[in-house]
């Protein structure tokens, strides 16, 4: 699922913060030579000397035989906000030229390329564009966004879950009004539009609908509220609540959602459901399944987690990765902690000062968590210890390409990179979007 706008701009403030803290200047590239031979030493050092580590630290191993890399597409923004594509084969490519993009989504296939358009933030309209910039056309514009509005003192409206079906036809959006002031609510609605010929379904109307998540084979969709969880086939029918949860207290204008994730047969999903109040000491965060054929769900365990930190659960479901409390509750030392899939078999990974983004290789052997700021980002291995993920410095928006290969965003004085790496090997930087760094945030969407 892409960001919403309003969540783009929370993070660009956040990590721009961040960033003011890192050095102003900047030391002489080493030659590529020299950047093989220093990863592997500086790597190996810091994880045989990593603060604060439970267990015997061990490089993330390089990979013997590393998977080919997959055929890559990316689409990005630059701080004008045009949109670029980029491919193996053509290179870095300006796709738009009026600005205004503040979010996209990549076709499955890598194809075409949906993105929002805004001049004010306040009103926005949906376009689309093949990948090599040619048939780019308008899904919904701003006076159709305007009559889905249900308040007239709503002075815009915008998408805001923002996703491609399944298949790759459509786009799906729920929508969120916005105000000349601050707030943040969502209509909980549903609505489709085919990319091609432009026709609009309403789904599910105001009230009925919520953030949604697809099945892996396609037929179903989670639809999340503040209080549920309800299932319904893709095209909106047979709608039915399966599971309900006390609302949780954000202490901020948002309303949290739980985030399912669907079992590889699309038949249950495996939830993580916080406390009422999470800043309530010594209360667990709840791990279910829910079964989607009307079966009562069943209640796996409990974790402790740290403020409405989301856990992150491994491809093959059987373990998390988690970030709890250390042992002095608000001495913002934290916990990384490994676990199965219904929080047994419970290890601390890491002590010190830890936070999320979680992900895990497809493969479940690594992982990443973040260690002392916004852009020191660590991989970890099962059984093993821990290093810097990047030989930047620092790493941002990571995405894993396969069971070795991975993105992230570099930020330098120049301006933003789009790096790739492998395990144990060193990065190279794929695009150098153009546009002063301290000015906006990169975001980008890839199909592989």
């Amino acid at each position: 699922m892409k960001s919403t706008p309003f969540l783009l701009v929370f993070t660009a403030l956040v990590f721009a913060s961040l960033a003011c803290s890192m050095t102003g200047s900047e030391t002489e590239a080493p030659a590529a030579d020299e950047i093989a031979t220093q990863v592997a030493a500086t790597v190996a050092a810091q994880l045989t000397a990593a603060a604060n580590d439970t267990q015997t630290a061990e490089v993330p191993a390089p990979m013997a035989s590393p998977t080919p890399l997959p055929v890559l597409r990316l689409f990005y923004n630059d701080s004008n906000g045009n949109l670029w594509s980029w491919s193996e084969s053509s290179g870095a490519q300006q796709l738009t030229f009026s600005g205004g993009v503040v979010d996209l989504a990549a076709a499955p296939d890598g194809s075409r390329v949906a993105y929002v358009k805004s001049s004010d933030l306040l009103n926005h309209s949906l376009w689309v564009i093949n990948s090599d910039g040619s048939s780019e056309r308008q899904l919904v514009s701003i006076d159709e966004f305007a009559a889905m509005k249900t308040d007239p003192i709503m002075q815009g409206l915008a998408p805001d879950f923002l996703a491609w079906t399944p298949d790759g036809s459509s786009l799906a959006f729920t929508t969120t009004p916005k105000y000349e002031g601050p707030g943040y609510t969502i209509q909980d609605d549903l609505w489709f539009v085919n990319a091609d010929s432009g026709e609009k379904r309403h789904i599910l109307a105001p009230g009925v609908g919520g953030a949604f998540y697809f099945s892996p084979d396609g037929s179903k969709m989670a639809l999340i509220k503040p209080d549920r969880i309800s299932i319904a086939n893709t095209d909106g029918s047979d709608l039915r609540q399966v599971f309900t949860y006390t609302p949780v207290i954000t202490y901020s204008e948002y309303a949290y959602r739980a985030e399912p994730i669907w079992a590889p047969d699309s038949s249950s999903l495996w939830v993580a459901i916080p406390p009422e109040d999470p800043l309530s000491p010594g209360q667990p965060t709840t791990l279910w399944r829910i079964p989607i054929d009307g079966s009562s769900a069943a209640r796996l365990g409990s974790i402790n987690v740290n403020f409405l930190t989301p856990v992150a659960l491994s491809t093959d479901q059987t373990r998390i990765l988690y970030i709890s409390d250390g042992a002095v509750f608000g001495d913002n030392i934290t916990e990384v902690h490994i676990a199965n899939a219904d929080g047994s078999g419970d290890s601390i990974f890491f002590t010190g000062v830890a936070s999320s983004p979680l992900t895990w290789s497809p493969d479940g052997m690594h992982f990443t968590f973040v260690s002392g700021g916004a852009h020191n980002t660590q991989i970890g291995q099962m059984g093993g210890g821990y290093a810097n993920l990047s030989d930047t410095g620092m790493a941002a928006e990571v995405h894993w390409l396969n069971h070795s290969a991975y993105l992230f965003l570099n930020r330098t004085a120049a301006g933003w990179e789009i790096r790739r790496a492998a395990i144990g090997s060193p990065s190279s930087a794929l695009v150098y979007p153009p546009g002063d760094p301290s000015t906006y945030y990169l975001f980008y969407d890839f199909a592989n």
